[in-house]
């Protein structure tokens, strides 16, 4: 990803710049409408799998409880990298 296209996807993905991520944008499928959540409340968390062929397969997300509902929203590695907050 080009740092414009980083810039520009971290605005739209939690309404600041690249290095103010205080709030994450998630959609919740019951209420069928988006939520924004503190960082504050959110957890990181890896998937891994192992394929048919035998290899593996990781992928990155964050995770979040709003009212009884969970949560998760699949992110790049870099974002993932890049929020300081607990893994889950």
């Amino acid at each position: 990803m080009t740092s414009s296209l980083t810039l520009a996807y971290f605005e739209a993905t939690y309404g600041g710049g690249e290095h103010t991520m205080n709030e994450v944008k998630f959609y919740n499928v019951k209420t069928r409408d988006f939520v924004t959540v503190p960082t504050s409340q959110v957890k990181r968390k890896k998937y891994e799998k192992t394929t048919k062929s035998g290899s593996t397969q990781v992928r990155f997300a964050v995770r979040a409880n709003v009212d009884g509902t969970n949560l998760t929203k699949f992110v790049s590695k870099d974002v993932y990298d890049s929020l300081n907050v607990p893994e889950e």
